[in-house]
């Protein structure tokens, strides 16, 4: 034994053997295999195989699986017999890499098997292995013959009726399942031989079957053999959780399953179980969060992610809170809270909608691109990272080399609409990767596929992509926005507004619209996304006297003014109908003005149906003495006169004591807006009219309208400006526009 020491300090560099603890394992494997069994029962320890067996297997709990292979080594030189210690070294060599270690694993294995030929566990991993050779030369894993017999075997053994039996079958049929789901057989050759001088223009017809019918290349739509596959996978998958309600990874297979055929209520069905059986794992918190952000239950996805967040292992929390994917890669830290805050998509709700959508998509990469054999988290690989930034693709196409004549790599394409991704298959390693074209390939097409080498140059191309649609979807948002001076001089935001409302007949004669139940939100935040102003409403019983019919739309029309100090804000002008689960959303910059009392300045110019000294019906703004019946639209019809509502602040007395203006009405047709009078003459000039007429205030603030007649106009897109001049010669200006049909 000193002699084996000896020779050992003489192989291996000066301190190597006293090296921490985390590098003793190679040494220890190098050594052994030097200097055979002497030098490693000397490392390890005088200990039986037995020993060295569950040696190794306390090592591997501890996540120590260099040591866990030494000492199985060692195991195996004590005990040539030690059956146990084969299969543990075959299992752990092919969960590190399938590719690289498959033939080591299965000697190993074979050795287990030929100690103990009826072991079913043995006789599980050899039809894993089984079934990654049969897909690696390209054969149908579920046709292989001598799978076929390895299955028979495992009936004879009496395995069918276990759950890790079913359970493996059901990963047979489910991986059967993604190979041909969305799949297409081509003939085998590579993508980039296959799109070389298509150009960017044809590139498309690259997702469509069509394309490749035409071009002879025996498109087989493989549809059926996949929904065959799918029945299989779930039958096996349920019936191993029954035999066994606890079978974790029975749970996480079936859901993965769900999800990706985009069964949600499959899915919920699985978590659901799942977390009823298994309440302290992550994943079933996880997965039901995924699902009910999918099925658009905002505030259930928020409960369970929630809970998620307080189970899972520290790696999967910290890429759940992390932003960096959705930044660009070049951008400097920012402060998550404030990300979020920022990037909220809808502000009248208690949650961050933006926020769970990440928390699903990190959770759809988790549950759905997590390989076993790799053991990479599926928000590390290619396609998680991009699902992160960009979300799921619209459309999703699998094209498969006709399986014959060796394996051939699949391609799968990601049509986004604006942009595509192709991603190459990869056997043992994460499924999928990210193409990357060869120096040569038409440029075009790599400017259209987006498939840079680098992901980060993708990242700079491409921002992330997110847009909030709501259960009941998105209406388009009418609103208006005026700015007026308060009489306590602060600057007053008049917001003019019109709810989409789907009457019933009869509903137009009773005085409140049944059933209909509508919030209203207005927030501006700073330039630091710090919230300046709320203001928030709940509406019922809406009065039927304030609908209107705008672009043949029925709208209920609402004003309601803010006291805002003056500034430039983001803003978020939004209304949600409870009862439909619709919202019209828009948000934007707002720059508030200020009014002074030394400075001449004009309000906004309100278009409105009509201007009254006396009490109006209908959506009515008070402006004392004036009632005024705003317009939510901006079209006008010629025959009916148009009323212009403003106000003037500032004004200076002349040498009587009079607040006394000259005002010039100018009213500007916009030729190139041609498109609301397409009978115009070509060449003719647009109309023009103005008018100019002296106006007296008794005050510093003046409020005042004009009526203008506007039938000898022809219908079109005109500008109306108001120039304003007083006494001591200073002047101020507004304008607007309006539609005439």
């Amino acid at each position: 034994m000193a002699s084996a020491l000896a020779n050992a300090k003489r192989i291996f560099p000066s301190g190597w053997i006293s090296k921490p603890v985390a590098m003793r394992p190679l040494a220890l494997i190098l050594a052994g295999l030097l200097l055979g069994p002497a030098f490693v029962s000397s490392a390890i320890g005088q200990r039986s195989g037995r020993e060295l067996l569950k040696a190794g297997q306390e090592a591997l709990r501890r996540g120590d699986s260099a040591m866990a292979e030494a000492s199985w080594q060692a195991a195996i030189r004590m005990d040539s017999r030690l059956d146990s210690a084969y299969y543990a070294l075959a299992r752990l060599l092919w969960s590190r890499n399938p590719e690289r270690h498959r033939r080591e694993a299965r000697r190993l294995l074979d050795r287990a098997l030929r100690l103990q030929p009826d072991n079913l566990t043995y006789r599980l991993l050899e039809l894993e292995i089984r079934a990654f050779e049969a897909e690696r030369a390209g054969l149908q894993v579920l046709a292989d013959g001598r799978l076929r017999l390895l299955l028979k075997r495992i009936e004879e053994l009496g395995g069918y009726n276990t759950a890790p039996v079913q359970y493996a079958l059901g990963m047979l049929q489910l991986r059967a399942w993604r190979r041909l789901h969305n799949a297409y057989e081509t003939a085998p050759e590579p993508l980039e031989e296959r799109i070389r001088g298509m150009g960017a223009s044809s590139l498309r017809a690259a997702f469509d079957p069509e394309f490749w019918h035409a071009r002879r290349q025996r498109v087989l739509r493989l549809q059926s053999a996949a929904e065959e596959a799918r029945r299989a996978a779930i039958a096996h998958l349920e019936t191993a959780l029954q035999l066994d309600s606890l079978y974790r990874d029975a749970y996480l297979a079936l859901g993965r399953l769900h999800l990706e055929a985009r069964d949600l209520s499959g899915a919920a069905s699985v978590f659901e179980r799942f977390s009823r059986n298994l309440p302290a794992d992550g994943l079933a918190w996880l997965g039901i969060g995924v699902v009910r952000h999918f099925q658009k239950r905002f505030a259930e996805a928020e409960d369970a992610f929630r809970g998620a967040l307080t189970l899972l292992d520290a790696e999967t929390r910290r890429a759940l809170q992390d932003i960096s994917l959705l930044r660009e890669p070049d951008a400097p830290p920012e402060d998550p809270e404030r990300f979020w805050v920022q990037q909220d998509p809808f502000l009248l709700t208690a949650h961050n909608e933006r926020q769970l959508e990440h928390y699903a998509r990190v959770g759809y990469a988790t549950l759905v691109y997590t390989t076993p054999r790799s053991g990479v988290p599926g928000w590390k690989t290619d396609r998680g990272r991009l699902v992160i930034r960009y979300g799921l693709p619209l459309r999703e196409v699998l094209q498969r080399p006709q399986l014959e004549g060796g394996y051939q790599p699949a391609y799968l394409f990601w049509d986004y609409g604006s942009f595509a991704l192709a991603f190459e298959e990869r056997l043992g390693g994460d499924g999928f990767v990210l193409f990357a074209p060869k120096a040569g390939d038409d440029p075009e097409v790599i400017r259209w596929l987006n498939m840079p080498a680098l992901e980060a140059e993708l990242r700079r191309k491409m921002p992330s992509t997110y847009r909030f649609i709501p259960a009941g979807g998105l209406f388009e948002l009418t609103h208006r926005v005026y700015y007026f001076r308060s009489d306590s001089g602060a600057t007053e935001v008049v917001h003019l507004y019109g709810i989409p409302i789907r009457l019933r007949p009869g509903q137009r004669e009773v005085s409140h619209i049944p059933g209909a139940v509508f919030r209203l939100g207005f927030f501006l935040e700073d330039s630091l996304g710090r919230r300046r102003y709320t203001y928030q409403e709940r509406m019922r019983r809406l009065p039927t006297d304030q609908l209107r019919i705008v672009d043949g739309r029925s709208l209920w029309v609402g004003i309601s003014p803010h006291s805002v100090p003056p500034g430039t804000y983001r803003a978020a002008f939004e209304l949600y109908d409870e009862t439909l689960q619709m919202a019209g959303i828009e948000h934007g910059p707002l720059s508030v003005p200020r009014f002074s009392d030394d400075q001449l300045a004009i309000s906004s110019l309100l278009l409105a149906e009509q201007v009254s000294e006396e009490p109006l019906g209908g959506p009515v703004w008070h402006r004392s003495p004036y009632w005024i019946l705003p317009a939510i639209g901006e079209r006008f019809q010629r025959h009916h006169p148009l009323y212009v509502y403003w106000e003037v602040y500032g004004l200076q007395p002349d040498e009587r004591g009079r607040y006394e203006v000259e005002v010039e009405y100018t009213i500007l047709e916009q030729v190139g807006s041609s498109s609301e009078a397409p009978d115009r003459p070509p060449g003719r000039q647009g109309a023009r009219i103005s008018a100019r007429l002296p106006v007296s205030f008794p005050q510093p603030t003046g409020r005042y309208y004009v009526t203008l007649d506007l039938a000898s106009l022809p219908a079109g897109a005109y500008v109306l400006l108001l120039h304003l001049r007083d006494s001591k010669g200073r002047e101020a200006h507004a304008r607007t526009r309006f539609l005439l049909q």
